[in-house]
């Protein structure tokens, strides 16, 4: 099976969206950093509720999302570093 899959840049200047490609849907994700760098991730785009994720270690979450033409915001994400995050998709 192939599982759908997240990348998203993400930098210290400042929470970004990390979405679902459009029109998918997920009942589960899994994110990390490719370098494994440490990051932040929130479910508030201003980060008020971020927690911070240390040397990239990969976060699994249960959280279904229904599909949205621009794609679902999984999460909001800052880097420690320039770097990418990725992961997987479970549908």
């Amino acid at each position: 099976m192939i599982f759908p899959t997240i990348s998203q840049a993400i930098t210290t200047g400042g929470f970004v969206a990390v979405r679902l490609a459009a029109n998918c849907s997920c009942v589960s994700f899994s994110l990390w950093t490719e370098d494994g760098a440490t990051y932040e991730i929130s479910s508030e785009s201003d980060g008020s509720d971020a927690i911070n994720i240390v040397d990239g270690f990969p976060l699994s979450m249960i959280k279904p999302h229904a599909k949205e033409a621009a794609g679902a915001i999984l999460c909001y994400a800052k880097g420690s570093t320039s770097t990418n995050l990725v992961g997987l998709v479970t549908k």
